[in-house]
């Protein structure tokens, strides 16, 4: 008997990841290290951590979660969270950064209603090892077209997710379907224009929306208000320009729009737990350490 399948033509629901546009912003094969220092921080993006060795914790929203061999560990954007091993042996893993997934009735680059996932598997024989692996070698031997080959692996990845940890989500109108694409233009608005002096007036021209409604499908979709977001994309920016350049805290924080420097200086740790000199004293410190090993 012959079985033939016709599938072109789907009518594909918004929460299908088909009907997203995620991408892999960063993929890393790393080493959490006894001595490594590690402060709370968190993400616009949702990432995806896979550990291959060690015992050690995974904190977030101030709850501790055992982390040992083959622990997938999936964590939404905008949730404060930390790792550190818990023995003398490094805690190996791979990370991986996922933006642009929109999935209605949840905040922007979510899996699930939960701020974090767990699950753990007996060994390497699971669809999420063996997806990630064949990432990592893509990426390592960068063949022809080796990023189509990446981003049909990150949907898999993506749709496994979704079916390890279901959630139900109610069916959008054909109206309300629409919001999210809005919602994301202006999101990705934001992204690009964090460093002008970005309003939210300016926000809500862009959209056509009326501001209420703008406001209440902004959050719904994205988890913070417009600028709850623009501040945290702002503070993300300003670790990096802290890590990566001698450009002094003063004048970071007037690139990013702060005008007053304390003001910085306090939503900075308020964000983080520490504070931006401490913060640039902590990188420095783990970089000599590392080049010194």
């Amino acid at each position: 008997m012959n079985n033939y399948y016709y599938v072109n033509n789907v009518n594909i629901p918004t929460n299908s990841i088909a009907h997203q546009a995620p991408q892999l912003i960063a993929f890393s094969k790393k080493e959490t290290t006894p001595n490594l220092k590690n402060y709370r921080h968190m993400h616009a993006h949702l990432e995806v951590f896979y550990y291959l060795d060690g015992d050690g914790f995974f904190e977030v929203d101030n709850e501790l979660h055992p982390i040992k061999p083959h622990t997938l560990v999936v964590v939404n954007s905008k949730n404060l969270h930390m790792q550190y091993p818990t023995s003398d042996k490094p805690l190996t893993h791979y990370v991986l950064t996922i933006d642009n997934v929109n999935i209605y009735g949840l905040p922007s680059n979510s899996i699930s209603v939960k701020g974090v996932l767990f699950t753990r598997f007996a060994d390497e024989n699971n669809v999420f090892f063996k997806t990630i692996q064949a990432m990592h070698k893509e990426l390592e031997e960068r063949q022809h077209d080796y990023y189509s080959k990446i981003t049909a692996l990150l949907y898999e990845l993506l749709v496994d997710l979704r079916r390890v940890f279901p959630i139900k989500t109610e069916t959008p109108t054909e109206d309300v379907a629409e919001t999210p694409s809005i919602i994301h233009k202006a999101k990705d608005y934001i992204d690009s224009h964090f460093m002008d002096d970005l309003t939210l007036d300016d926000l809500i021209k862009r959209s056509y929306l009326n501001k209420s409604y703008f406001l209440k499908q902004f959050k719904k979709f994205v988890g913070l208000s417009p600028m709850q977001y623009m501040m945290t994309v702002r503070l993300q920016h300003a670790q990096l320009l802290l890590t990566k350049t001698e450009l002094s805290i003063s004048e970071i924080a007037l690139s990013l729009q702060f005008s007053n420097f304390s003001y910085f200086s306090e939503i900075f740790k308020k964000h983080f737990g520490v504070s931006p000199s401490e913060f640039r004293r902590f990188i420095k410190t783990n970089i000599n350490e590392q080049n010194q090993d």
